[in-house]
């Protein structure tokens, strides 16, 4: 015995959820493998990428993060994160110095980050942590005159970004309970299910 068919108006306000629901799924695909093209830039191990990449799947406190259409920012200020990771050590590898178009995509990658979630203006950083961990330098003049010009546009765009968004956004400040707790402890309860 076959079940009634549903009537199509019926369908039709599930159209929405099913489009939600699949493009959260291919926007966590797009983080599985911008993970990896970060990890492997970083690493420079093929496996030492698909061990983090396995490692960051099977998480327990990120579960939620995988089933929740209600995580979409999240999901897009890491991919943008994960490829300007991916995008810079590329580019810092296979030259001296960032070229013109080589900051515009930068510059992108990293208004797209912050746009998709606060968060997001940390690329910025990660670029320059990426930057004096892994990139050998001969001395700080040759540095400056590489990324200098880069890091510079980026950092105005971060400071425009926090005194225009974060300290116009009072709904964010002025919410009861709201603190930065930033203890050892507290995040390892939190992240160690």
């Amino acid at each position: 015995m076959t079940p009634p068919p549903i009537p199509a108006g019926d369908l039709a306000w599930l159209l929405p959820e099913i489009v939600l629901t699949a493009g959260a799924l291919l926007l966590l695909v797009a983080n599985v493998v911008a993970a990896y093209r970060m990890l492997r830039a970083v690493l420079g191990s093929r496996w030492a990428a698909l061990f983090g990449v396995a490692v960051t799947l099977t998480h327990g406190a990120l579960g939620e993060l995988y089933i929740s259409t209600g995580t979409l920012f999240d999901r897009l200020v890491f991919l943008f994160i994960a490829m300007g990771v991916a995008t810079y050590a590329k580019l810092r590898s296979a030259r001296q110095q960032l070229r013109i178009r080589d900051t515009v995509l930068l510059w992108l990658l990293c208004l797209l980050a912050m746009d998709s979630k606060e968060s997001g203006v940390l690329l910025p950083v990660l670029l320059g942590l990426y930057e004096l961990c892994f990139v050998r330098e001969r001395s700080l003049g040759a540095r400056l005159k590489a990324v200098g010009p880069t890091f510079a546009l980026l950092a105005v765009t971060s400071v425009v970004f926090v005194f225009g968004r974060v300290y116009r956004t009072p709904v964010l400040l002025q919410t009861a309970g709201y603190h930065v707790d930033p203890n050892i402890g507290t995040w390892w309860q939190h992240t160690a299910h």
